[in-house]
């Protein structure tokens, strides 16, 4: 009789750490959910930027062709550029 109660009673601890590691684990897995909710709202975020940065690096890349289409212009027309008025020369 005394056997089968001290089997019964590691039977009962060792249920007890099952359902406490069960609950860690639920736990974890709940932080681990909000992390990804925060980590998929990031990446949302940082692609939105890159887009943006896309944006205004095709604006300033078509600035500069504008710029440079402008100098070709003026020099076939043997004119001077407005800008390189104020430029000085080395």
């Amino acid at each position: 009789m005394k056997i089968i109660d001290e089997t019964t009673a590691q039977l009962q601890d060792l249920k007890n750490q099952h359902l406490a590691r069960k609950s860690e684990v639920n736990d974890k897995n709940h932080e681990m959910e909000e992390i990804r909710k925060k980590l998929g709202g990031a990446n949302k975020e940082m692609t939105h930027l890159q887009k943006e940065v896309t944006a205004i690096e095709t604006k300033l890349e078509q600035k500069r062709s504008d710029h440079h289409n402008l100098l070709q212009a003026c020099k076939m027309h043997c004119l001077r550029a407005p800008w390189t008025i104020l430029v000085r020369k080395r």
